[in-house]
């Protein structure tokens, strides 16, 4: 927002873009860089995928409260898993034209009980460390006990 005082900018929707960069960035380094387990190789990736659908849902709805932004996530990435059954995204993936090739990568080819294990996995970790986050917000005194993507 521009106030008097010249561009004025909340902290906690910096926080919020900086992580999703952040996540963007060390999920495609999970996909390049090999680790020495090969639940390492697919479920990391997998989790920061949940995570970035997290923080996305958080950038957009920042007042919904941290349980209700989780159970949106978890159902949004259970959604995207259950729609790999269609076929869709594999033919979306098979494209020739980049954006839908691009598309069907985003949304995943095969579905696995496992990649919901890893996006649950993903979901908790990030929530707990908001949870976190939010208990020192409050505790330093900057906000009562709301969301910091709220003004205080």
């Amino acid at each position: 927002m521009i106030g008097p005082g010249g561009l004025h900018l909340n902290p906690a929707l910096v926080v919020r873009l900086v992580a999703i960069c952040c996540t963007i960035a060390a999920g495609l380094a999970s996909r390049w860089i090999p680790f020495e387990s090969a639940i390492g190789n697919k479920y990391a990736g997998d989790s920061l995928y949940a995570v970035l659908i997290f923080l996305i849902i958080g950038l957009i709805w920042s007042r919904g409260s941290l349980t209700r932004r989780s159970l949106i996530s978890l159902a949004l990435v259970l959604v995207i898993e259950c729609f790999q059954l269609t076929g869709i995204p594999m033919s979306l993936y098979r494209s020739s034209a980049a954006h839908w090739h691009l598309l069907g990568i985003a949304l995943g080819t095969k579905f696995s009980w496992l990649d919901l294990a890893a996006y649950a996995v993903g979901i908790a970790i990030v929530g707990f460390l908001e949870y976190c986050w939010l208990c020192l917000w409050v505790g330093s005194g900057k906000a009562e006990l709301q969301d910091p993507a709220e003004p205080p």
